[in-house]
C-alpha cells in the first residue's frame, strides 16, 4: 500500500497543507494548518506528516502506520478441489 505524504510548508505569508504535492488547505495561521494536516494524515493511513520551517528545513515528521484493527477481510467462497 502506498504511503501518502502530507506537508505543511510556507508560501509567502501563508502556510499550505499539501498531499503528494496537491494543495489541500491554505491559511495565514501556521498552527491551524498544522492541526488540520495532522488530523488529515491520521485519517489517511498509512501516511507521513512533515512540517517545514519558514527556511524550508524540516521541523518534524510523523509516520502514521496502518492500524491492523481497522483492516477488514473479505470472505471469498472457495470451490472444492476435485
Amino acid at each position: 500500500m502506498a504511503v501518502t505524504v502530507f506537508r505543511v510548508q510556507p508560501v509567502g505569508h501563508r502556510w499550505e497543507l499539501r498531499r503528494d504535492g496537491t494543495l489541500l488547505y491554505s491559511h495565514g495561521d501556521r498552527q491551524r494548518v498544522i492541526d488540520n494536516g495532522e488530523a488529515t494524515a491520521k485519517g489517511n493511513r498509512p501516511s507521513r506528516f512533515i512540517v517545514h520551517r519558514r527556511d524550508g528545513s524540516i521541523e518534524h515528521e510523523t509516520c502514521y502506520e496502518l492500524d491492523v484493527t481497522e483492516v477488514r477481510f473479505k470472505t471469498v467462497p472457495t470451490t472444492p478441489m476435485a
